[in-house]
């Protein structure tokens, strides 16, 4: 009974309610879903205490002088319940993209005092960066991570730390960022990061 109920709220999640960021000319927009009562219902439950009617819309990133598009493609919660979700921005005048980073209240409400965004923020890593997977510390700092193109046009191991504010730790690589080669594959190879995992004496592990 509990795996069928897992595989139909898989199913019902991917199709229906899935987090998503969309970015149009003038407005970047983040969609996010809440549920109640997964483990005692056949098909998830939209939380009405979240957002409006369990699901919410709002503006991100606003910078830039014409469309971009973006897309969410991780999520965490923070031990103090609010959400944390990392992605990437292509601006469609240089074709370029950036890591995006931002974060929600319990409520849905983005979070206006992370980062100086009003709760979103967007880091250029090298010179085209994408952001494919998210670790928050037991400190509370956020790790994003994936992939970013160096001078030289090669793809390399991309990472970013952020402080409980939003802003880059100094005190991690470079200002806050790490472009590495994978040890075996080196220059003659292009690498990603998909993944992150801590390790209980503090390092990561991609």
């Amino acid at each position: 009974m509990k795996l069928s109920i897992l595989s139909n709220l898989e199913r019902n999640f991917g199709t229906n309610c899935r987090t998503k960021l969309k970015f149009g000319k003038l407005l970047t927009i983040m969609l996010l879903c809440s549920f109640t009562s997964l483990l005692f219902a056949q098909k998830p439950i939209l939380d009405p205490s979240f957002g409006t009617n369990g699901t919410v819309t709002t503006a991100i990133v606003n910078d830039f002088t014409s469309g971009v598009q973006g897309y969410s493609s991780a999520t965490k919660i923070q031990s103090d319940g609010k959400i944390v979700i990392a992605g990437y921005s292509k601006n469609s005048i240089s074709g370029k993209n950036t890591f995006v980073l931002g974060r929600f209240n319990v409520n849905g409400t983005l979070d206006n005092t992370f980062g100086s965004n009003g709760g979103t923020i967007r880091t250029l890593i090298g010179s085209d960066s994408y952001a494919n997977a998210l670790a928050i510390q037991i400190d509370g700092k956020i790790i994003v991570a994936g992939v970013a193109e160096k001078s030289s046009g090669k793809w390399v191991f991309a990472l970013a730390r952020h402080n409980t504010d939003g802003t880059l730790d100094n005190t991690f690589g470079d200002q806050g960022i790490v472009m590495t080669d994978n040890v075996t594959g080196g220059d003659g190879t292009d690498n990603e990061i998909y993944a992150i995992a801590l390790q209980s004496n503090g390092k990561i592990v991609v």
